[in-house]
């Protein structure tokens, strides 16, 4: 009989491999950079390496890993200059763009070993999970840019420069995700790193030179200050908190600039899971057990929320509990280790100063028994968390704890799972476990993420894209990103041209008006709170002018506007494209009959009545346009690369607090309203104060069109007064800001306010200002209709993973 065959065990020792562990070298990151002099300058431009005037020289912090290894950074008077070869800095043209990013892909695919070991060197990650996920995807996202050649920059748009701070974790995509629509777009790209990166971010800098990108198309500088007069700015993940990017963006006002007219960002958040009763537990335990210890728990699609059915929760926390005592813990080169174990010590001190807190709290909480490969001496191990009993309001729910995390939540029936779901304070991604796919395709409809896999965990494709929800941020991955880059994207005249609308015209005609006006909210007419007035100018017959009495409303106005828009947001959201159709259609049909009427309201605003006529017919063709629009916002199914449908869904944000101009003030208000209506968002509507009058006459039209209450909401008052509120009220979704006067300073005051407070409460925030004005005449193109779905919804991905059985 012949003898068992030798285990796996024995097989390995008798040929002399290693069973503890599988090192990786890093002589090659060392010879890269002893080929280039063992120096980093923080001040380089992709296509040259400069000599700085004016730098500080130091070692880098990790001489054990790179000997020798020096940074030269620009002091912050140097950088001025370097921000403004920036700014000079050619472009690519439409051809040559993508042909740069098919370049960049190609020469990251053959340097793809040396970022990996570099990427895994300054973010403290496995070097496996570098070398098989984010080189990979990154390659890939350059792929998929390189072939858009539909978005390809505009040249005869005004070239931008575009700022990025990449966080510590994941720097390579965040760059590749920005750089590359800025490319496309026609910005030169200004990389502030952070230390603890600059490695990363100095290998790319040299393949981009190798790509053949234009001197200083991508500046590289250690983070300092902001550099002046920048298009864009993009805060990605864990790069700094709400404070520091707060003062960072502060600098413009002591300056009394305004901000940069995108400020996208990205924060650190968590992702959740769901268990329902008739998932596969052994499949849901070992995905999400993955996905918890990825990145070393630091990556916003790390379930830290674990919501399980209670019939099931008992098997649940035996089998998590069995599979988890099996992950590998080490260091980040060691090509065996489950996830990297080394974190920097104030974080340590912050997870204890939290893992004491919870305890306190009864909930029950304690490590997993991971076995450890070695730690650095410069971290500390960091081994996955569980925890059960855990209140929903928790402090490990906040985002505040680094690493690992895994807290169990028991649900009783679906709508509690999903109350529990969208409670969080982020809404980047979440998956659904369930063998019932109608049910677990009505979890997804129904969570607040922008991603939601079903029955798979931390998919990702750069076709598909990513992007954040709530507390966690603007998308920034994926074709949509390019929308961010364009200027404000709307066609626009001088404000010292004739074009239509122009306010504070002399009329030729007398114009006759003696009424009172009303605010209108809530489905109705209401007096302000504060029972005042404010005097508007405007002709009279036998000529001279008269002062037309507009509602002044004030905080208090406005608060009810948005609680009543709230109220009436949800039913809208829920309303078939067809209802919401039929609305707009008749609100055109109403305001048709009454084109006399307006034409007679517009008179002071234009030279004469035919030109008022064409404002009102345009405004009548804008609301027929948008009404067509209310069931073309469709999404699209995505095949990603690997054996899965994604469906793309366009979700409404909720509600738009809208700023309008003085300019075409009956085509603008039919624009913005038809527009956020159209695709399922209540609006509460801040008119220019002198042509206030056109949009309260419209009240009527609202009142006699069928339209719900809270749908439509207008308060008059001073708009740099009022608009502020926007950005601090909770309820509001989205702010679009279309006046054309920010140059005057109490505007431009109001605007770096309102823009201060979206940015700190993470509201999508719309800036369609600068020297000249909207052309509202030339809005309706199928571009611009992008543009305003772009700011009016919001994407969810659902993933929805099928077996191989017919692979071959």
């Amino acid at each position: 009989m012949s003898s068992a065959a030798p285990s796996t065990k024995e097989a390995f020792l008798a040929a002399g491999l290693p069973l503890s562990s599988a090192m990786e070298s890093l002589d090659p990151l060392r010879k890269w950079f002893a080929d280039r002099g063992n120096v980093i300058e923080t001040g380089g431009e992709s296509g040259k390496h400069g000599t700085p005037v004016g730098v500080r020289t130091s070692t880098f912090e990790e001489p054990d890993q790179t000997p020798g290894l020096t940074v030269k950074v620009w002091l912050p008077d140097a950088l001025d200059g370097l921000f403004q070869s920036s700014e000079k800095a050619p472009r690519p043209s439409g051809k040559t763009g993508p042909a740069l990013l098919y370049s960049l892909a190609r020469n990251m695919q053959k340097n793809s070993g040396i970022l990996s070991l570099t990427l895994s060197a300054d973010s403290k990650r496995g070097i496996s999970e570098c070398r098989k996920h984010d080189v990979p995807l990154a390659i890939q996202t350059a792929y998929h840019f390189a072939g858009a050649s539909t978005h390809s920059v505009d040249e005869s748009a005004k070239a931008g420069v575009s700022c990025l701070i990449p966080s510590y974790h994941s720097p390579l995509l965040d760059i590749i995700n920005h750089v590359c629509p800025a490319v496309l777009s026609g910005h030169s790209i200004v990389l502030l790193s952070l230390p603890q990166v600059t490695r990363t971010v100095a290998v790319l800098m040299d393949i981009l030179q190798q790509s053949g990108f234009p001197s200083g198309l991508v500046t590289f500088a250690a983070i300092q200050t902001l550099p002046k007069n920048i298009d864009h700015i993009a805060f990605l993940h864990i790069c700094m908190d709400d404070k520091e990017m707060a003062a960072l963006n502060a600098e413009p006002r002591k300056a009394s600039q305004l901000l940069p007219s995108k400020i996208f960002y990205s924060k650190s958040s968590r992702s959740t899971a769901i268990i329902t009763d008739t998932a596969d537990v052994d499949s849901a335990v070992a995905s999400v057990l993955e996905a918890a210890v990825f990145a070393g728990g630091r990556a916003n699609s790390c379930p830290t929320r674990i919501l399980v059915q209670e019939t099931i929760l008992e098997r649940f926390q035996v089998v998590l509990q069995a599979k988890s005592k099996s992950l590998r813990c080490g260091s980040h080169l060691d090509k065996s280790v489950d996830y990297a174990s080394t974190i920097g010590t104030d974080t340590v001190k912050k997870n204890v100063e939290i893992f004491t807190q919870v305890i306190k709290e009864g909930a029950e909480v304690w490590y997993a028994n991971a076995g450890t490969s070695g730690s650095s001496a410069s971290g500390t191990t960091n081994q996955l968390l569980l925890s059960t009993a855990t209140s929903p309001a928790s402090v490990l729910f906040s985002g505040e704890y680094s690493g690992p995390l895994m807290a169990i939540l028991p649900f009783r029936t679906v709508k509690e799972a999903v109350a529990l779901a969208n409670n969080g304070a982020f809404g980047a991604s979440c998956s659904v476990w369930s063998e019932n796919t109608a049910a677990a395709l009505e979890i997804a409809r129904n969570v607040k993420a922008a991603t939601v896999w079903i029955n798979a965990h931390n998919l990702s494709d750069a076709v598909v894209g990513a992007g954040g929800s709530l507390g966690s941020g603007w998308p920034v991955s994926g074709s949509e990103v390019l929308y961010d880059f364009s200027p404000s994207g709307l066609p626009t005249f001088s404000l010292s041209s004739d074009a239509m609308g122009k306010a504070d015209r002399a009329s030729p005609e007398p114009f006759l008006l003696d009424r009172t006006y009303k605010m209108y909210y809530g489905g109705g007419q209401k007096r302000p709170e504060s029972g005042t007035s404010v005097p508007v100018s405007m002709p009279r017959v036998g000529g001279g002018k008269t002062a037309i009495q507009v509602p002044d409303g004030g905080q208090k106005d406005l608060k009810n506007a948005i609680d009543a828009a709230v109220a009436g947001s949800t039913a809208w959201a829920k309303a078939t494209p067809f209802n919401r159709s039929q609305i707009l259609f008749y609100l055109a049909e109403n305001l048709s009959g009454r084109l006399n009427d307006f034409t007679t309201v517009l008179l002071p605003f234009h030279k004469s009545r035919s030109d008022a006529a064409k404002e009102v017919t345009a405004s009548v063709e804008a609301l027929f346009f948008w009404a067509g629009q209310c069931d073309k916002n469709n999404g699209q199914v995505i095949t990603p690369s690997s054996a899965s449908t994604v469906m793309h869904l366009r979700e409404p944000l909720g509600v738009v607090g809208a700023v309008l101009p003085d300019q075409a003030p009956l085509l603008s208000f039919a624009h913005v309203m038809g527009a956020a209506l159209a695709f399922g968002n209540a609006v509460v509507v801040v008119p220019a104060l002198q042509t206030a009058v056109v949009a309260l006459e419209f009240c009527q039209i609202l009142e006699t069109s069928d339209v719900p209450a809270g749908v439509v909401n207008i308060i008059t008052g001073r708009p740099d007064a009022l608009s502020p509120i926007f950005g601090v009220h909770s309820a509001v979704s989205a702010v679009w800001v279309f006046w054309s006067s920010a140059s005057e300073s109490a505007a431009a005051a109001a605007e770096n306010a309102l823009q201060l407070a979206t940015l700190a409460r993470h509201k999508v925030f719309w800036k369609a200002t600068g020297a000249g004005a909207v052309d509202w005449s030339a809005v309706l193109n199928p571009g611009n209709v992008g543009l305003f779905r772009h700011y009016a919804t919001q994407n969810k991905r659902i993933w929805l993973p099928a077996l191989e059985s017919f692979a071959n």
